[in-house]
């Protein structure tokens, strides 16, 4: 007598039997929102590491540093997130979040050597504050309105 050979359910196909999958505009919000999220910590993070109000007795070598670190980490966050992800947004979207994310790095890497060639003084924090808002500041609110344009639609497909 044959026995019959014991397959294997992969671990995906047995939780999609027990937990049926979220529809297609429950997982498209839920994108748009954790992209809108993370591309406004982005921006906060650059503000706070940029502010000409921070204290004038800071460490050069620390307080600076911990907010640079933060700045790298949310841009990391933000497009570890957003690109495998981004099949789930309008090409435009796209194409506004994609240009935040290169133009933050590029300004990262210049705000960061300015720092290192210049001190971290009243008179950088100040030009990196007017950078960032100059820069980061259109591209940010461009991106957060195609987002929100989106947001809306998905709730209307529903």
């Amino acid at each position: 007598m044959r026995r019959a050979k014991y397959l294997s359910i992969p671990a995906a196909y047995r939780r999609a039997a027990v937990q049926p999958s979220r529809s297609r505009s429950d997982l498209s919000t839920s994108v748009i929102s954790e992209v809108w999220d993370r591309l406004i910590e982005v921006y906060g993070s650059f503000v706070a590491w940029s502010s000409a109000y921070a204290d004038e007795n800071v460490d050069y070598l620390d307080e600076p540093t911990q907010r640079r670190e933060q700045v790298a980490q949310r841009l990391s966050e933000l497009s570890d997130y957003y690109f495998p992800r981004a099949v789930w947004l309008d090409h435009r979207t796209c194409r506004s979040v994609e240009q935040f994310i290169e133009e933050s790095e590029d300004l990262y890497l210049e705000l960061a050597d300015e720092i290192k060639k210049r001190g971290y003084s009243r008179r950088v924090r100040v030009s990196m504050a007017e950078r960032v808002s100059a820069e980061l500041g259109p591209l940010k609110r461009e991106a957060v309105a195609y987002l929100r344009e989106e947001l809306k639609n998905s709730g209307n497909q529903q």
